[in-house]
């Protein structure tokens, strides 16, 4: 009778019920995007003024980016460095995509929009969810410019 022999995933289904009524009960769309573009408009705009050398490669014009992605590039500082010392500290950043993790190529999205392997490669990406507060905020930028400065200092690039 066209039906798939075997068990139904009962709690399977429930769990997935339940998670969109929460989800549109809780974590509507407008909320989400509103309350992470700000928080990640926020994060981007002490980077750029309180860290020297930083740079943004996330286009933060409302619908050109993903509201809750930010990633920036620090001059001579090496993205997987600064990604194992934020990670000492708490902090989780990413230095690519999901999808290339474990990849040491620069990122080829990055290479499209700048042409330098350097930028590419001393970058990280911050994701924010309806969790994260103000508060992460001031952490990151408690720990994120004492990091970069370190790189900087021991880098050979000027």
């Amino acid at each position: 009778n066209k039906r798939r022999g075997g068990t139904y995933n009962t709690l399977g289904i429930i769990g997935f019920g339940a998670a969109l009524e929460y989800t549109l009960r809780e974590r509507t769309w407008e909320k989400y995007d509103k309350e992470a573009r700000r928080l990640r408009d926020k994060l981007s705009e002490r980077i750029l003024r309180e860290i020297p050398g930083s740079s943004l490669n996330t286009d933060l014009r409302p619908g050109a980016s993903l509201p809750n992605i930010l990633n920036v590039s620090f001059r001579a500082a090496e993205g997987e460095s600064i990604q194992l010392y934020l990670d000492a500290e708490g902090i989780v950043v990413s230095t690519g995509s999901a999808c290339a993790a474990g990849d040491t190529k620069p990122s080829h999205v990055l290479m499209a929009k700048t042409g330098d392997a350097e930028v590419a490669h001393s970058s990280i990406r911050f994701s924010f969810g309806l969790e994260n507060t103000e508060k992460d905020i001031d952490r990151v930028m408690e720990i994120l410019p004492g990091v970069i400065d370190r790189l900087q200092q021991i880098s050979t690039i000027s």
